[in-house]
């Protein structure tokens, strides 16, 4: 998952993008969960591992031992109104160096991950965190798991730039292949210290 920066104006007569940078474009920033992609557990061994050929589709059967959920987010810079939408692509290019995305300004709360069907003992809807890793980089792989209140600590300590730029920290495992094969959804669930929520369900597949 590429993760580059695009700048969009919301004007109060109408959604008009522009391609010029706001003064100054500096400063702490949010971010939202808006999409899941579910992947292949092959995505994570690639040191650069291409979306495309890992990618699970609505209604795919699915029997790898381990399950990727990709996380996409929009970035807002803070001291500005919702308006200023910071999503992946021309903003870095058009701002270069004339963009600074500080620390994140809302901290991570927490981060749960569930199923809508019962998951290897764990009841539907109920946290499946247990059976969750997330990654931190190392020689370009995912091969340093972490847990999820070490990927919310590292979150909340990094710069905008770190985030966006790291596939790995936007990128949960769900370890463990039910024993019964059933059409299910994934939830992930972001609670921030200023008690707003983003929840977002995957689209399902037979697993």
């Amino acid at each position: 998952m590429k993760k580059k920066v695009i700048l969009l104006l919301l004007v109060l007569t109408g959604v008009i993008p522009i391609a010029c940078c706001p003064d100054p474009v500096e400063g702490p920033y949010n971010f939202n969960l808006y999409q899941l992609t579910l992947l292949k557990e092959s995505f994570l061994q690639r040191s650069y591992p291409g979306a495309t050929e890992n990618l699970l589709q609505e209604g795919d059967a699915y029997a790898e031992d381990t399950l990727i959920l990709s996380m996409n987010f929009e970035y807002l810079l803070a001291q500005h109104s919702a308006s200023f939408s910071l999503q992946p692509a021309a903003l870095a290019l058009s701002c270069g160096d004339d963009l600074v995305l500080k620390e994140l300004k809302d901290k991570v709360e927490s981060i749960t991950v569930t199923s809508n069907k019962p998951f290897r003992g764990v009841p539907a809807g109920q946290p499946l965190n247990s059976f969750i890793n997330a990654f931190e980089r190392s020689d370009d792989k995912f091969n340093k798991p972490i847990t999820l209140n070490q990927l919310i600590s590292r979150i909340n300590s990094i710069n905008g730039h770190e985030f966006m730029g790291s596939n790995e920290l936007s990128t949960l495992a769900i370890s463990g292949k039910p024993a019964d094969a059933q059409e299910r959804t994934f939830t992930v669930h972001i609670t921030y210290k200023s008690n707003k929520e983003d929840t977002v369900e995957t689209y399902p597949i037979t697993w």
